[in-house]
């Protein structure tokens, strides 16, 4: 309704229909449309003349300070995240703002929308735990939302950094299966590989490699990344002649993820002298320094080492 009015040149009765809806809705913390809703409007408030910013936005401050008098602080929490996106809004405001949400005390009326600014903000603001508590209630309240997507994924790195690996693998499945078209499920598959390798489950780590790489929908810088990974399993399990063909997929196939590539060279050239083949990782390493867009790569300095080493052997 805001956007037919909105369309039809009725901007002043787009916005009061805006506030009404808000003020009628917004006090139910569970209204995700609300949050939606907020967001389209900011997007709007910017076609506005800069008179008519200034009110409508006076308006908004007004509904926060009526909402605070009378005991609504989901309502109340939304519209003071919504300041944060205010046009011309000084930086100490700003802080000021942010700083007044960041409260413990916030989180059981925290509507989705702010609670993901606390869970986005709360490390920054040297407050993790509150970070932490807001993702938990994102799972817990709002499961199966865009929400609760990304607090598992902020939950599954926050447990593998901390080495809670049992925990960020719960996260990580919930994501994969859930969510399992969304990008996310590709990062978590991912992830899930890499905790596997570092536990040394390594058929565990290959399949989770391995599907990623079966849905082309996810083709992308995670491809290349996920080759890699199926070569370290293999590398790691003893069989260098496979790890060596995946590493060598990877330059051939995305020379553009010159990342991985630069890996890929060296950890190729490492398996064919375990292979006993010196002269291919030779071949190997001079292809990988004639290639300008590897020259800053870190690992070029060990394949030189590496050549110099080989060249030195076969005199």
């Amino acid at each position: 309704i805001v956007k037919a009015k909105w369309q039809q040149g009725e901007r002043q009765g787009a916005l009061d229909f805006f506030q009404e809806s808000v003020a009628k809705y917004g006090a139910e913390r569970t209204a995700l449309g609300i949050d939606v809703l907020l967001e389209e409007w900011v997007a709007l408030s910017r076609q506005l003349s800069e008179d008519e910013s200034r009110k409508a936005w006076g308006r908004l401050r007004e509904l926060m300070t009526a909402a605070g008098v009378e005991g609504k602080a989901a309502l109340a929490l939304r519209l003071q995240r919504l300041r944060l996106y205010q046009p011309g809004l000084e930086a100490g405001d700003k802080a000021l703002i942010l700083n007044d949400i960041l409260r413990e005390d916030n989180l059981a009326a925290a509507p989705p929308g702010v609670l993901e600014l606390m869970m986005d903000e709360g490390a920054k603001a040297g407050k993790p735990e509150l970070a932490v508590k807001a993702a938990e209630l994102l799972v817990k309240d709002f499961p199966e939302t865009d929400y609760a997507l990304s607090a598992r994924m902020v939950l599954a790195r926050l447990a593998g950094e901390a080495g809670d690996y049992d925990a960020a693998i719960r996260h990580l499945s919930v994501v994969r299966e859930v969510f399992a078209t969304s990008s996310e499920a590709a990062e978590a598959l991912y992830t899930l590989g890499n905790i596997h390798l570092t536990r040394r489950q390594f058929d565990e780590a290959d399949r989770c490699f391995s599907e990623l790489l079966g849905v082309k929908e996810w083709r992308g810088p995670l491809w290349p990344a996920a080759l890699y990974g199926r070569g370290e399993a293999a590398r790691l399990r003893g069989k260098p002649a496979e790890a060596s063909a995946y590493y060598e997929r990877i330059y051939v196939m995305y020379g553009n993820y010159t990342e991985w590539v630069a890996k890929a060279y060296l950890q190729r050239a490492a398996c064919l002298i375990r292979l006993h083949e010196p002269g291919k990782a030779e071949e190997t390493l001079a292809e990988m320094l004639a290639n300008p867009s590897l020259g800053d790569a870190p690992e070029a300095a060990q394949a030189r080492e590496m050549l110099g080493k080989l060249k030195g052997e076969s005199l």
